[in-house]
């Protein structure tokens, strides 16, 4: 990776540069999602609650789904999007156990998920091991993904009698600062401090990346079974810095609020990609910011992202007991 994108502080200054010089494309936000029932991650604050947000405004029936229970966050959803077909769900991406638990839940419940957005990540100070023995950051930005997706395709949770479900994702162009993975260690715990964080982030997006490109692949043979698409929403107003060091945190603060996109703008391309008629038929594309552009041509190799895949499940099944098996 480019040492000056190292650490927080890098990573805070390639998130303002990447906000200049971008031509964006039009965006269809005019979208009616009344006959859509939607699962936002990570959805009980900044981005994610802003996603779930638009998603109701549109009409869509939307899943909730958080580490907590925050009632606080639901009704201000629904408030500020006049609808109240919002529902909070627990789902804790850094337990397999949770992920499992989730799509029983909604499989006994009779869900049929038709937009999926992917949206929680979290960016350690330091090196943490889950309950499954596996680095934190690596299981919840990326393994837990692969696991919640591929139950849901298995279980008939991910279909939509209105149209193809769409899987929306979202990563970063920290991805492409990746300089590569060793896949037979993968999701092992790893010891790192906070001005190492960033390179195992852009490792965690790097391997996303990869299994997103193989996944709409794989998902538009023979049919287009899934729609799936990813972003960079850019820099953002959120808490995704919360586990910076307390002396970084004031300027943190002030440096996101003023350079930083609010998380409501930056929902805007994940409202056009789960719902914009232009885009009926397409997968496997990728926007920065509202620029539509190619993945990082390592993680757009298929071999390689197959690669990713399968040692991915082998290391869920090995660190849970349970392998989700391959999705045919």
């Amino acid at each position: 990776m480019n040492a000056k994108r190292k650490g927080i502080a890098g990573a805070t200054a390639a998130g303002i540069a990447g906000g200049f010089g971008n031509r964006p494309q039009p965006l269809e936000l005019d979208i009616d999602l009344h006959s859509r029932v939607a699962l936002v991650t990570g959805a009980n604050s900044g981005l994610g609650k802003a996603i779930a947000t638009g998603l109701a405004a549109r009409g869509a029936r939307v899943v909730m789904a958080g580490r907590t229970m925050d009632e606080t966050a639901r009704a201000d959803v629904v408030a500020q999007s006049g609808n109240d077909r919002v529902h909070l769900e627990r789902l804790d991406l850094a337990s397999f156990a949770s992920v499992r638990s989730f799509c029983g839940r909604m499989a006994a419940a009779g869900m049929h998920f038709s937009i999926v957005v992917l949206n929680a990540a979290v960016v350690t100070r330091e090196g943490r091991t889950t309950e499954n023995g596996l680095d934190e950051m690596t299981q919840v930005n990326f393994l837990s993904d692969v696991l919640l997706v591929e139950t849901m395709l298995k279980t008939g949770l991910l279909s939509c009698d209105a149209g193809i479900p769409r899987i929306v994702a979202v990563n970063s162009e920290a991805h492409r600062w990746c300089d590569g993975v060793e896949l037979a260690a993968l999701g092992a715990p790893k010891t790192f401090s906070m001005k190492d964080a960033m390179t195992v982030y852009a490792e965690t997006k790097f391997l996303m990346a990869a299994w997103l490109s193989h996944l709409a692949r794989r998902l538009s043979t023979p049919t287009l079974r899934a729609q799936v698409f990813a972003l960079c929403p850019g820099a953002v107003n959120t808490n995704i810095a919360r586990q910076a060091p307390a002396l970084l945190q004031p300027l943190l603060k002030v440096v996101f609020a003023l350079f930083f996109a609010s998380p409501p703008k930056a929902a805007r391309p994940v409202l056009h990609l789960a719902g914009a008629p232009s885009l009926n038929g397409r997968t496997g594309v990728y926007f920065h910011l509202r620029r539509e552009k190619a993945f990082d041509p390592r993680a757009a190799d298929d071999a390689f992202g197959r690669a990713v895949y399968e040692r991915a499940l082998a290391v869920i099944g090995q660190a849970s007991g349970e392998s989700p098996g391959e999705t045919p």
